[in-house]
């Protein structure tokens, strides 16, 4: 990251951080990753609520946890089976954020995990990542960086 780009991201000042995803429903702050994506169920999603909250608010960006600990992805991921598609809601809670952040004038931001408790691949998070656990992650980050425009 170039200085000039995180001065850029200081003068914003004040935004919004949206830890949502699994843990909402299993009540584990660091969800194991063991539960069904089924789990992942809400009945009441209205993320452009949360967006005209951080605008009404004067927030100028917001982030999305995207996959959190859990693995469970708020996007209809190619690279595995425990996400939205497979949940309880099927909305790909990430482009409804960025839709609703470009409609209220928000920055969309995007956290992804590197510890991922569901998708393991071998990998023991004592040691080093494994190639295919790597491998994985950067598919899904450049998944993120290329289906939901300018993050």
């Amino acid at each position: 990251m170039s200085i000039e780009t995180l001065q850029a991201w200081e003068r914003l000042e004040y935004g919004l951080f949206i830890s949502f995803g699994m843990s909402t429903f299993d009540g584990v702050e660091l969800s194991k990753g063991d539960q069904p994506s089924t789990l992942y169920a809400p009945d009441q999603l209205d993320v452009n609520q949360w967006i005209a909250v951080a605008r009404d608010a004067g927030m100028k960006y917001a982030v999305l946890t995207a996959k959190h600990v859990a693995g469970h992805c708020l996007w209809p991921t190619r690279y595995n089976d425990y996400h939205v598609a497979t949940s309880g809601n099927k909305t790909d809670v990430v482009e409804a954020f960025v839709r609703a952040c470009d409609h209220y004038g928000i920055l969309p931001g995007l956290y992804y995990c590197s510890l991922d408790k569901h998708n393991v691949f071998g990998y023991d998070e004592r040691s080093l990542p494994n190639a295919r656990y790597v491998e994985f992650q950067l598919a899904q980050v450049e998944e993120l960086l290329s289906r939901y425009g300018k993050i």
